[in-house]
């Protein structure tokens, strides 16, 4: 049995599900469980002229690629953000689709993850909670966007972004017209997005969901403080969190979410809001979340957890195994409730990572 990490940059967490693998073949003997991590750019997809699915992915040697035997490979675990990404998201999808191996994550499941705005929008469009957000591309009128989303003080976010880059506060007018005027003059899109007053220090919980698309999914939480200079509660630049206890409503929306996007792994960011109630908001959805803050603080063995979750599932395979008559993938996608917002049982429905693979 052999799991591939796939990764950009390897580092703690790539070096952790590692160690996972490493004792889960010491706890099965005679199964022979092993991992390999591969960089992003040292794999090549190839799609042959037959009809006979004779696909393939080689890797990078020092002289010569050499061929993958995919019938070896039972599950990839792809850790992709920042250089590599959009390569890496074609052989992801190349492996999930084409030669049918399981996967944590779904191409489009990371790529909608990457979007900000795009994974909000999706959301709300199945009836989960988001701050208001508005995209724009060169904004001019300034004040009008402002005002969408309930004044200043207000966020505003460049479309990718990981680790709270990208990520700025807009407090007073000036500090508003000065970004919003680089980003005009940059050229780049913006979404501006109401600001979640969480309190002092600032904060949000990120809530790891291993297995929504499963009967039993796994969901692990802490909560993630700023620095006292800085509205953004990323542990990547804190280092300071604590354990917390969710409430069924954040667990659901986040189950939800995880689900939306394919199942799998995610970490779902939620914000309460200090000043209604502590209502929950779901801020973003991360496709391939750090392990370092939330092992660190909760104690938790998410990698082990993340390990478990593929040894119980890697035979499901990818989507190959659904098709209609003509050989095309047969995909699903949620229906939105009258009522509820989230039909579950069509959700429920769905097999692991079909929900947007239709379109994307």
């Amino acid at each position: 049995m052999k799991i591939l990490i796939y990764a950009s940059q390897p580092g703690f967490s790539t070096n952790r599900l590692m160690e996972e693998i490493e004792k889960a073949n010491k706890r099965n003997p005679g199964e022979d469980i092993t991992g390999e991590v591969v960089s992003a750019y040292d794999l090549h997809s190839y799609v042959s002229e037959t009809t006979a699915g004779h696909d393939k992915v080689y890797k990078r040697g020092a002289e010569k690629s050499r061929k993958l035997i995919a019938k070896e490979i039972n599950a990839i675990i792809p850790r992709l953000a920042g250089a590599g990404f959009d390569f890496g998201l074609g052989n992801v999808r190349h492996f999930n689709r084409n030669l049918n191996i399981f996967s944590t994550s779904s191409e489009s499941g990371l790529r909608i993850c990457s979007n900000k705005f795009l994974t909000c929008q999706m959301l709300s469009e199945h009836g989960l909670r988001v701050p208001r957000h508005v995209l724009a591309h060169r904004p001019t009128d300034y004040k009008e966007l402002i005002d969408l989303v309930g004044g200043l003080p207000c966020v505003a976010k460049l479309q990718k972004g990981s680790q709270g880059a990208g990520v700025f506060i807009l407090n007073d007018v000036l500090a508003a017209s000065t970004a919003l005027r680089a980003m005009e003059q940059a050229q780049v899109d913006v979404v501006l997005t109401r600001f979640v007053d969480t309190g002092t220090p600032a904060n949000d919980l990120r809530i790891f969901v291993i297995g929504a698309e499963t009967t039993t999914p796994k969901v692990i939480a802490y909560k993630r403080f700023s620095v006292d200079s800085d509205f953004r509660s990323n542990y990547s630049i804190s280092g300071k969190g604590e354990k917390v206890v969710i409430t069924n409503e954040e667990r659901t929306m986040a189950i939800t979410a995880s689900k939306l996007l394919g199942g799998g792994v995610h970490g779902v960011d939620i914000m309460r809001d200090s000043k209604d109630n502590n209502k929950p908001f779901i801020i973003e959805v991360n496709g391939c979340p750090g392990l370092s803050g939330i092992e660190a603080i909760t104690g938790e063995n998410v990698a082990g957890a993340i390990i478990q979750y593929v040894l119980d599932n890697y035979k499901r395979n990818g989507l190959r195994k659904t098709t209609d008559t003509n050989g095309a993938t047969a995909t699903a996608q949620p229906i939105k409730s009258e009522k509820s917002g989230v039909d579950w049982n069509t959700i429920n429905s769905l097999p692991h990572n079909q929900q947007y693979d239709k379109n994307l």
